[in-house]
């Protein structure tokens, strides 16, 4: 097994979160403003986008976006993280900008 391979593996084991099923946690996967944004503008209102900050020093793109009604969800908007919660119906300007705001935010 090549040292690629094995840090590919690694990476995926580190990324699963510990449970009955071992499922990946939804914090993981950070994306562009661009992409939350088209998240966004197809999302109700009764499935609305969850969207945190994950500050990295290595990535440019500090945010992650998931599903916002999901119990998983739900327990971790409790968190100093969350910045809030985006349908189709919001002014999309007002959102962008807060993404941007967050996106440049560092603790």
């Amino acid at each position: 097994m090549t040292v690629h391979k094995r840090k590919q593996i690694h990476k995926k084991h580190v990324c699963l979160k510990l449970s009955n099923n071992a499922t990946t946690s939804p914090l993981t996967r950070r994306s562009s403003i661009k992409e939350i944004m088209g998240r966004i503008e197809v999302a109700t209102k009764e499935s609305p986008i969850a969207v945190f900050r994950k500050v990295s020093i290595i990535s440019p793109n500090n945010l992650v976006a998931v599903f916002g009604d999901t119990v998983t969800t739900r327990k971790l908007i409790t968190k100093k993280s969350f910045i809030g919660m985006f349908n189709s119906t919001m002014s999309t300007k007002r959102t962008y900008e807060q993404l941007v705001i967050a996106n440049r935010g560092r603790n």
